[in-house]
């Protein structure tokens, strides 16, 4: 099999700035190294960001946006792809479908299960919209 591995990467806002960052440390800096970005964008939350995402290349160690069309970016293209960052905001899934008998105590109820702030084993963790039920795997 192939090996896998893991980065640990931080999304933070420094409001001052106007800007969201992807970095390796919580509440750092745009910087250039893998796995890195950064976006010019005063959204208040990343679900909202709309403006490209400046990611580090790698190949040519700059900062580019996907299907930037400048002499810089185009080079460093055709040197190794330029990714592409996209943010997206989940909080939480509707549980339904439940079969007949499997709802209630013991069982899953239907509703609405919101992500809380916490992880278990890594992992996210959810809760029932009226409490006391918790999803996780």
């Amino acid at each position: 099999g192939k090996d896998v591995s893991y980065v640990e990467r931080y999304l933070n806002q420094d409001s001052k700035k106007q800007c969201w960052v992807i970095s390796p440390k919580a509440l750092g800096n745009p910087v250039k190294v893998a796995g890195s970005a950064f976006v010019e964008d005063s959204s208040a939350h990343p679900g909202s960001i709309t403006s490209s995402w400046y990611i580090y290349h790698e190949q040519t160690k700059g900062m580019f946006y996907h299907g930037q069309q400048d002499g810089a970016a185009l080079a460093a293209a055709r040197k190794g792809p330029i990714d592409k960052v996209t943010s997206k905001s989940i909080v939480g899934f509707d549980v339904s479908s439940i079969p007949n008998g499997t709802s209630g105590i013991g069982g899953v109820s239907p509703g609405l299960m919101l992500r809380r702030g916490n992880e278990l084993y890594g992992r996210p963790v959810y809760e029932a919209e009226n409490g006391g039920q918790y999803l996780f795997w």
